[in-house]
């Protein structure tokens, strides 16, 4: 298990959250841009993390291939046929 970080005070959020008010006061960000780059970084990540997932469960299927049984799958699959031969 990772470390866990050490948790911000609340005055330094205070102090966070203080210095973020006064970039945008200042009116030196266009906020047009801040939303643009705020949409594109979450398609990044949201795209990142489909391909994360493919990857993971197609190593996952990938083990489970290796072996000729795989015990706690034999109902799952048993299911999954017999629906498909029901609706052929």
């Amino acid at each position: 298990m990772l470390p866990r970080k050490n948790k911000r005070s609340q005055s330094e959020l205070i102090e966070i959250g203080s210095a973020v008010v006064a970039i945008f006061e200042t009116g030196k960000i266009n906020r047009k841009e801040l939303f643009k780059t705020s949409f594109f970084k979450g398609v990044v990540t949201g795209f990142g993390g489909v391909i994360g997932a493919t990857v993971g469960v197609a190593l996952f299927l990938w083990l489970i291939s290796l072996f000729k049984n795989v015990w706690f799958l034999d109902s799952l699959v048993e299911k999954i046929v017999n629906a498909v031969n029901a609706a052929n």
